[in-house]
């Protein structure tokens, strides 16, 4: 699994269930798969950036196993600021410089559905390269603006849209394809942001934060199908959060875990602040009642349910310190696992990187230096190393 968590999108943030209808009634029911697209495409031979330090600002992470994952950001070059990828296949111990294709200084996502099949994108439209070959070479597709991409189970899936706020579009294609097809959703124009979710091959899931000036009736979405991604329905739960008025709550932050396991993170409309959590086992079916938080101090948030009963939230504070929370008992009792007083955090990406491998490895990382913390151990210990 590449990401447990969130896409990195600020408060409006990433893994498996339904949310609940918050009005109750039958989900709708959306169209299957519609149309069929080839993406023009070039392709590009690189070579690695010439680098004058070695510390990276580390944008995002993607792995396809414990041992063997990605990294992208900026670091200093001749040029100026410069992108620049690097890769592991010993669990992040080490790191060695991966070629990019120029300018990766303006890309701030990765993913890799494989040891060969990647993709980086950033913001707008026509950002997208694809590898087939590990990174050895990197092919420009001409792509519409990308709100999130991910490869799960064999298949990718990308959100797309003309600008946002909306509409937002659902394709899918084979890893490293140049071909995508689109899946309808139903009525999902207007959303300003979304994120595919999946931790296992069966249950995806696309949550759309919303705006939040709409009413959480129709800003917070989650669009849900339990057959891998085929060409049955998606069904439509809303937010669970609830509350009216002053004590209003939307879901802001989302995880999926494995089985039908499902989490939110539900934030007061008015002054947006963390207020509870909320866990379904349920496939978002049902949901238990708000769960106490742990002492969040001001900052972005981050959520993983890596294993049943097992809760991690990370949080970039600006101010400092950042830190991440696990709880062993689904949230009943809490305990502060790894304290981070680094510098400031990344304006312009504050929300932290946490994602699972697996049930007991995972990673996270602030936003802000080279370092990305891994717990072997579902949370409970995490062990600092540098990206170069």
């Amino acid at each position: 699994m590449h990401r447990a968590s969130m896409t990195k999108l600020g408060p409006f943030t990433l893994t498996a269930a339904l949310l609940l209808a918050a009005c109750g009634g039958a989900p709708a029911k959306q169209a299957p798969i519609t149309t069929s697209t080839t993406i023009p495409s070039t392709t590009t031979t690189t070579t690695p950036t010439t680098l004058l330090q070695t510390t990276t600002t580390i944008r995002d992470l993607t792995w396809i196993s414990y041992l063997t994952g990605w990294a992208i950001g900026t670091v200093a070059c001749p040029s100026g600021s410069c992108g620049t990828i690097f890769s592991t296949t010993n669990g992040g111990k080490s790191w060695s410089q991966a070629t990019s294709p120029a300018p990766v200084n303006s890309y701030t996502h990765i993913r890799f559905a494989n040891s060969s099949d990647g993709y980086i994108w950033g913001v707008g439209a026509n950002q997208l390269y694809v590898t087939t070959d590990g990174g050895t070479t990197w092919t420009k597709q001409t792509a519409p603006w990308i709100i999130d991409l991910e490869p799960i189970a064999g298949t990718v899936f990308r959100m797309i849209t003309v600008g946002l706020p909306g509409p937002a579009e659902l394709q899918v294609s084979s890893p490293g394809s140049p071909s995508w097809t689109t899946t309808a959703l139903g009525a999902n124009s207007g959303f300003f942001g979304a994120q595919i979710m999946a931790a296992n091959p069966k249950n995806i899931y696309i949550a759309f934060p919303g705006h939040t000036a709409g009413g959480s009736s129709n800003a917070h979405t989650v669009f849900a199908r339990s057959d891998g991604g085929g060409a049955s329905t998606w069904v439509n739960f809303n937010d669970p959060c609830g509350g009216t008025g002053s004590a209003e709550q939307d879901a802001a932050v989302y995880a999926a875990g494995p089985g039908s396991a499902f989490g939110v993170i539900c934030y007061a409309r008015q002054g947006f602040t963390p207020a509870s959590l909320r866990l379904s086992q349920f496939a978002g079916n049902s949901f238990s009642p708000p769960i106490k938080l742990p002492p969040l101090p001001p900052g972005n948030l981050s959520l993983a349910l890596p294993a049943p009963g097992t809760v991690v939230i990370a949080d970039s504070n600006p101010s400092g310190p950042s830190a991440v929370y696990t709880s062993v008992d689904g949230g009943a009792t809490w305990k502060n696992t790894l304290t981070f007083d680094g510098p400031a955090i990344n304006g312009s990406d504050p929300t932290p990187w946490l994602g699972f491998e697996d049930t007991e490895t995972g990673r996270v990382e602030f936003g802000n230096t080279n370092q990305i913390w891994t717990t072997s151990d579902g949370g409970t210990t995490w062990t600092s190393t540098p990206v170069p």
